[in-house]
C-alpha cells in the first residue's frame, strides 16, 4: 500500500549543522513528505518503520575545525537525542488518530555520500491504533456469525426453517465483506492479512452451521444425539477461534497504548531483519533440545538465518552455560552446511569466543578469536573492519592472560592500520588508543599509557561530549593510570575517579555496570589509602548492585573480582573471620567459573590460605599453599613471580609447623629461578 506520508520534523539542514557544530536544537520546523510502501500482513495491528532520509552538503564551514567528516558520521549515527519527537506529526495517513507514534524509538543513521555530502536517515516507529477495525468489522461479523447460531433453536425436522436462518446470514456476510472490501478506510492488498483470515474464518463458521443443518436432517434416525453434539461443537469451535483473534488485537491495542515492542520481537531485540524475527519464532525449547538435528532442520527452511537468530536468543538467557552450549551448536551446524572460513562461520566463531571471553575462558577464547582473525585477514583482507576487531579482541585476551608483549603488539598494529584508513580523530582509532594505553599500563610503561590515555579522553570529548558513556570510560582508564604512578597524581586520579562515578550515576543510573566498576575502583584507591571502613562500606555496596544488575550476577567475573577485593580489605582490617567465609565464596565461584588453574582462582586461593594462616589453622593453610603452588608451576612456570611468591608463602607456613627442612628447601629452589 502506498501512500503519502507528512513527518513534521525539526528543520532539518539547519538543525544537523546546529547539532554537528554544538549539539544545540534548532527552533525552526518543517514537514517533509516521503512516500512510504506500508506492508499490511499484520493489518489492522500492523507496525510500520518510516524514513525521513535527508541529504546535504557539507562544507567547512559547517564543522569544528577539530571535527573530521567521519567523526560527524559517528557522532550523527551515536546519538538522537537531539530529534525531538515531541515535535513530530503525520497526516495523511487514512484518518486522524489512527496511528500512534513510539516517541522514544526513534533510530538515526548517517553516512557520507562524499566527501561533501552528507546522508541522514531517521527511522520513526509508527503502530496502528486497531479499535476502530475492531468495532466497526469485527464485531459485526461476529455478530452476524451468532446470530446464525439461531438456527440450532429449530427443531433439526425443520430444515427449511434452519437453513432460511444459516443463508440469511451467509448473504448478509457476504453483502458485509463487499462493503468492506470497497470502504475507503481499507486497504488494498495482495497478500492475506489477519483481517482477512478472520473473514475467512467466519465464512467457514456460517457454512459449517448450514452443513451440520442438513447433515443432521439426513441422519435423524440414524444418530438422534448428533444435533446437540455437533451443535455444541461448532460453538466451542467459534468461541476458541474468536479468543485466539481477539486475544491477539488486545494484546496489539495494549502495546499501542503502553509504547512497548511487538511481542514476537522481544526475544530477538537486537535484530530488526524481518528474516531473523520470523525465524526466532521457530526457537522453541523444543527445537533448541533436539540440538545439532533440530537447528539442521530450521536451516533447512531458512538458511544461515536460522543460526544467527539462535546466537542473538542464547544471548538473552540468564543460563550462561546454556547460552555457551547454543554457541557451539550454532557454530557446529554452520561449519557442516558453509565453509569454515566463510564469513557467516567466522561470525559464530567470534560470537562463541565473546561469550566465552565474558565467562573468563580465556584459553578457549583466544583460540577461537585466533582462527577467526586467520579467517578474516585470508578472506575479509587485513584492513577490514571485522578483522581489526577480532585483532582488538584478541588483544585484549592476551592482555587479561599476562601476554602483555604480544597484546602490545596486535594493539598497535590495529592502531596503525585504523589511523591511516579513519584517521587520528576517528572512534574507532581513539579505541585502538585506549586499548594500547591499557596494555601499556598492565606493562607499567605508565607515562606512554597517560600520554596516550589524555589523547583518545581528548577526541572523545571533542566528538561524543564529555558526558557521554565512552568518554567518561577514558576518564575511568587515566584515573586507574595516575593512581598506579602514586605522589602527587593519585590526587588528580581520585578526582577523575569521583568524576567518572558521577558522571555514570547521571548518565546510566545507579546501578549500571560501569556505575559500579568506578564505585569499585574508588574502593580500591580508598582501600590504598588505609580508609579501609569507606572501602568495605563501597565494596558491600558495588556487590549488592552486581548480583542483581543485567550484564553481571552472581557469578560474573565482575562480581567475583569485587567479593574477592572485599576479603581482602576484610583481611587487612584484622577481620579474618569474615575475610575467611568471603574468600571461601569468591575461591568455590571462580572455581566453577573460571576453573581451578585460572590465575584469579589461584589468587584467592592463595589469599584465603594466608588468612588461615593468620588464625593458626597450618594444616588447611599448608594444603592450599601446595595446591597454588603446583597450578602456578603448571600454568605460569617455576620463573613466575606469582609462583615464587607461592613457594615463600608455603615455606612461611612449613616453618610455623616445624618443618624447617622442607621449608629451607624451597626458598632455595625459589633463589635457583630468579624474576624475569
Amino acid at each position: 500500500m502506498d501512500v503519502k506520508l507528512n513527518v513534521y520534523i525539526p528543520e532539518l539542514q539547519t538543525e544537523l549543522l546546529r547539532f554537528i557544530r554544538t549539539g544545540a536544537d534548532s527552533e525552526k520546523d518543517r514537514y517533509v513528505a516521503i512516500p512510504e510502501t506500508l506492508e499490511l500482513v499484520d493489518f489492522p495491528v500492523d507496525v510500520q518503520r518510516l524514513h525521513v532520509t535527508y541529504e546535504f552538503e557539507l562544507d567547512e564551514k559547517s564543522l569544528d575545525k577539530d571535527v573530521s567528516h567521519d567523526a560527524v558520521v559517528t557522532r550523527l549515527a551515536a546519538n538522537v537525542d537531539f530529534f525531538d519527537m515531541s515535535k513530530v506529526e503525520t497526516s495523511d495517513m487514512a484518518h486522524d488518530g489512527e496511528w500512534a507514534l513510539c516517541r522514544d524509538e526513534v533510530e538515526i543513521y548517517a553516512r557520507l555520500l562524499s566527501n561533501d555530502k552528507l546522508s541522514v536517515q531517521f527511522v520513526i516507529i509508527a503502530k496502528r491504533r486497531p479499535i476502530f477495525y475492531i468495532i466497526n468489522v469485527m464485531l459485526p461479523v461476529w455478530c452476524i456469525v451468532l446470530f446464525s447460531f439461531l438456527s440450532f433453536r429449530f427443531d433439526s425436522v425443520e430444515l427449511g426453517a434452519r437453513l432460511q436462518v444459516t443463508l440469511t446470514m451467509v448473504l448478509t456476510l457476504v453483502a458485509f465483506k463487499l462493503s468492506v472490501s470497497t470502504a475507503k478506510y481499507v486497504p488494498i492488498t495482495n497478500s492475506m492479512n489477519l483481517m482477512d483470515r478472520f473473514m475467512i474464518a467466519a465464512f467457514v463458521m456460517v457454512a459449517l452451521v448450514a452443513l451440520q443443518n442438513y447433515i443432521v436432517f439426513e441422519l435423524l434416525d440414524i444418530a438422534p444425539w448428533l444435533n446437540i453434539v455437533s451443535a455444541w461443537a461448532l460453538i466451542a469451535l467459534w468461541i476458541a477461534t474468536n479468543a485466539v483473534v481477539f486475544t491477539t488485537f488486545a494484546k496489539a491495542l495494549a502495546m499501542v497504548r503502553s509504547g512497548d515492542e511487538v511481542e514476537k520481537k522481544k526475544d530477538v531485540r537486537r535484530l530488526r531483519e524481518k528474516d531473523y524475527n520470523r525465524v526466532a519464532n521457530l526457537l522453541t525449547a523444543t527445537e533448541i533440545q533436539k540440538g545439532v538435528r533440530g537447528i539442521e532442520n530450521m536451516w533447512s527452511k531458512h538458511g544461515a538465518t536460522a543460526c544467527r537468530a539462535l546466537e542473538v536468543v542464547a544471548s538473552l538467557l540468564e543460563d550462561r552455560n546454556e547460552t555457551v552450549r547454543l554457541c557451539k551448536l550454532s557454530l557446529v551446524v554452520t561449519e557442516k552446511k558453509m565453509s569454515s572460513n566463510n564469513p557467516y562461520t567466522l561470525s559464530s566463531v567470534m560470537y562463541l569466543a565473546d561469550e566465552l571471553e565474558s565467562r573468563g575462558k580465556l584459553d578457549e577464547a583466544a583460540t577461537l578469536y585466533r582462527r577467526a582473525l586467520e579467517g578474516r585477514q585470508k578472506v575479509l583482507g587485513p584492513e577490514h573492519a571485522d578483522t581489526l576487531i577480532t585483532l582488538n579482541n584478541l588483544a585484549v585476551v592476551l592482555m587479561r592472560q599476562d601476554k602483555l608483549k604480544e597484546a602490545e603488539e596486535l594493539h598497535r598494529m590495529e592502531l596503525a592500520i585504523r589511523e591511516k584508513a579513519l584517521g587520528r580523530a576517528h572512534l574507532d582509532t581513539l579505541l585502538s588508543l585506549n586499548n594500547l594505553a591499557i596494555t601499556l599500563g598492565e606493562r607499567h610503561e605508565l607515562n606512554e599509557s597517560e600520554k596516550l590515555l589524555r589523547e583518545a579522553l581528548k577526541g572523545r570529548e571533542t566528538v561524543l561530549g564529555p558526558e557521554d558513556p565512552v568518554t567518561l570510560q577514558s576518564v575511568s582508564n587515566l584515573a586507574d593510570v595516575l593512581w598506579e604512578q602514586g605522589g602527587d597524581k593519585q590526587d588528580e586520579a581520585e578526582e577523575l575517579a569521583w568524576k567518572a562515578m558521577r558522571g555514570r550515576q547521571k548518565v546510566l543510573g545507579d546501578r549500571h555496570v560501569d556505575t559500579l566498576d568506578s564505585l569499585t575502583s574508588l574502593a580500591g584507591m580508598l582501600a590504598d589509602q588505609g580508609k579501609r571502613d569507606k572501602a568495605e562500606k563501597l565494596y558491600k555496596r558495588a556487590l549488592r548492585s552486581y548480583e542483581k544488575v543485567p550484564g553481571a550476577g552472581r557469578e560474573a567475573p565482575v562480581t567475583l573480582t569485587c567479593l574477592h577485593n572485599l576479603g581482602y580489605v576484610l583481611a587487612k582490617q584484622g577481620n579474618v573471620t569474615e575475610a575467611e567465609k568471603v574468600y571461601r565464596r569468591a575461591l568455590e565461584a571462580r572455581t566453577k567459573v573460571l576453573g581451578p588453574e585460572h590465575p584469579d582462582t589461584l589468587i584467592t586461593l592463595s589469599n584465603l590460605a594466608d588468612v588461615l594462616a593468620n588464625q593458626d589453622k597450618l594444616g588447611e593453610a599448608a594444603s592450599l599453599h601446595r595446591r597454588a603452588l603446583q597450578a602456578r608451576i603448571k600454568v605460569l612456570g617455576p620463573d613466575d613471580a606469582d609462583t615464587l611468591e607461592s613457594a615463600n608463602s608455603l615455606a612461611d607456613v612449613l616453618d610455623k609447623q616445624g618443618k624447617g627442612g622442607e621449608a629451607e628447601e624451597l626458598r632455595r629452589s625459589a633463589r635457583t629461578h630468579p624474576q624475569h
